[in-house]
């Protein structure tokens, strides 16, 4: 194989990466829906934090019922005893009228605890049902997003796959020393180590013109010919090269 053919060779292993760098680039641009799910997460903790508060009032609001209700059947307990005729001295009477009236006053003011605790429920199992229905709609949302992002993956895997097996064929057809050369090149030239000419003259990784001497040691063919501005190895085009 002459030099023509091996850079030929090589600038055919270049287009394989280059497809494979657009895939790579592609795929590392893509949305995986990273604000979606910063959203979702706010949204499930907002609804999580709303459970957490309408239940503590729902178990306050159970305790304060039993409570309540202890409290009522000893009021009627005491109430029956003081109204039954078998306390006859007048001092007890008067203790255990006194206590009668205070488990009134206290049933009294639980109900209008109660009261008030379930307005706040009620309000607090709405904000709740509120917010989980934005939970909702965020993870709907970003399960959609995930979706796309997973079918687009799925198909750039699929392409990567197949640059990969034309790229570990075209590798066979370059010298272990140009392999070497164009490897340590490309991460310095933009992924770009060999650039055709176009229209002969104009190199088309700088789109800078390249002398003549060096056009006709590129067209001789028999030495590695680099651009006098970039530094890229030279080569003629395989097919015409339009410039950019």
């Amino acid at each position: 194989m002459n030099l023509r053919e091996q850079l030929t060779a090589l600038l055919a292993l270049q287009k394989i990466d280059s497809a494979l760098d657009a895939v790579k680039k592609q795929y590392a641009g893509m949305d995986r829906g990273a604000q979606e799910k910063i959203l979702c997460d706010s949204r499930v903790e907002q609804y999580k934090s709303a459970l957490a508060v309408a239940n503590a009032t729902d178990a306050e609001l159970r305790d304060l019922r039993l409570e309540m209700l202890s409290k009522m059947e000893k009021h009627k307990s005491e109430e029956t005893r003081l109204y039954s005729g078998q306390v006859k001295n007048p001092r007890d009477l008067q203790d255990l009228q006194e206590e009668v009236d205070m488990l009134a006053r206290q049933v009294a003011t639980q109900q209008t605890k109660i009261s008030e605790l379930e307005h706040r429920l009620e309000a607090e199992r709405a904000s709740e049902q509120s917010l989980k229905k934005l939970a909702i709609e965020a993870n709907a949302i970003l399960s959609k997003k995930v979706e796309i992002f997973n079918v687009t993956a799925a198909e750039l895997r699929k392409v990567a796959k197949k640059h990969e097996k034309l790229r570990k064929d075209a590798l066979a057809a370059v010298p272990e020393e140009l392999l070497k050369r164009y490897t340590a090149m490309r991460p310095t030239k933009a992924g770009v180590a060999i650039a055709p000419l176009v229209d002969r003259n104009v190199c088309s990784g700088c789109h800078m013109n390249v002398s003549e001497s060096s056009v006709q040691r590129v067209d001789r063919a028999q030495e590695i010919v680099t651009c006098e501005n970039c530094g890229r190895m030279l080569c003629l085009p395989t097919q015409p090269v339009e410039a950019k």
